[in-house]
């Protein structure tokens, strides 16, 4: 069996991807592009100040860029060995990758930061546990974390949450987010008072794509950064696909109604995306917001055999575990 596993190994180790990258360009000059529905590849890298490849050494791809500062991006690179995503830190100034400390055995993606009672929290998407996942950062030049759970009866931990927003409200803080299990179908909103000591977030609404918007219909859909603005108004940004991950990110602008309604309708705005491209996925100010930072890639066959070749190795990893336990 573990002939068989490295053989598989030694048959995929040289396949190249360095497909998915991020890009940071001007704020006006994005706008611009979106305006004329022109958000391609190419213009993107014409317009483009700055590029992040994939972390160094046995990862591929750079996705899901965030700003914690002016000049410190974090973003997800998957490892190759396993699939698994891990968090880098990426300094603008000196073009150095810095590994977050994270569970190897997990899955991250999505990082974003917020603050709370004077104290600065980043979230990510881990969907291999229910929940949503929380680190207080103890140190923000090292990026010094520590793990953080919401209480035992928070309505969070009912499901495996994917791409996950927090910001402070007035009285608390309001949770935005997908899960796998209405297979992305829907935004929950949660929200946790903050007269508690604990973080305990009860689930408020469900944001449902309405039917009668035949351009949506049947797409699934999972947040794609922070609410951006566009001509003075306030969207969501959502990546919506069908058939494939990263057909194009939509702006969606929300009816508000009450708080508590099951139901919310929303209407989308625009959409601009490139046969041949996957993305933009992910987009993020700066904090300043002069700049916007955003992931593209060409579509690439190889991604698809790296899957399979993730699959195998997890599967006969289970076999092999079996046998020797049996």
């Amino acid at each position: 069996m573990k002939i068989f596993i490295r053989k598989i190994k030694d048959k995929f180790k040289n396949i190249k991807l360095d497909i998915w990258n991020i890009y940071i360009i001007n704020t006006d000059i994005f706008w611009r592009l979106f305006s004329q529905k022109n958000i391609t590849l190419s213009s993107i890298k014409g317009a483009s100040l700055i590029h992040i490849k994939k972390a160094p050494g046995p990862y591929i791809i750079a996705a899901d860029p965030y700003f914690i500062s002016e000049k410190i991006i974090l973003f997800e690179s998957i490892a190759r060995g396993n699939g698994n995503g891990c968090i880098f830190k990426y300094d603008l100034s000196t073009e150095r990758y810095f590994k977050l400390d994270l569970d190897n055995s997990l899955h991250y993606s999505f990082p974003r930061s917020f603050k709370y009672n004077g104290n600065t929290y980043l979230t990510f998407e881990c969907h291999n546990i229910k929940g949503v996942c929380i680190y207080l950062v103890e140190d923000l030049l090292s990026l010094k974390l520590k793990k953080v759970s919401t209480d035992f009866s928070s309505e969070d931990k009912k499901y495996r949450i994917i791409d996950p927003i927090i910001k402070e409200e007035k009285d608390g803080l309001e949770l935005r987010c997908s899960c796998l299990e209405s297979q992305n179908r829907e935004q929950l909103v949660f929200f946790a008072d903050n007269h508690r000591a604990d973080l305990k977030f009860k689930l408020k609404k469900r944001i449902i794509l309405s039917d009668c918007i035949q351009e949506i219909k049947g797409k699934t859909m999972r947040s794609a950064g922070g609410e951006l603005v566009y001509q003075n108004k306030d969207y969501l940004p959502m990546q919506m696909h069908r058939d494939s991950y990263g057909d194009g990110v939509w702006l969606f602008q929300e009816k508000r109604r009450h708080i508590d309604q099951e139901e919310t309708v929303i209407k989308v705005i625009d959409r601009s995306s490139e046969r041949c491209c996957f993305g933009p996925h992910t987009i993020n100010y700066s904090p300043n917001r002069e700049y916007i930072a955003l992931d593209l890639c060409f579509k690439d066959i190889q991604l698809f055999y790296l899957k399979i070749y993730w699959l195998l190795i997890k599967y006969f990893s289970r076999v092999t575990r079996l046998i020797i336990n049996g």
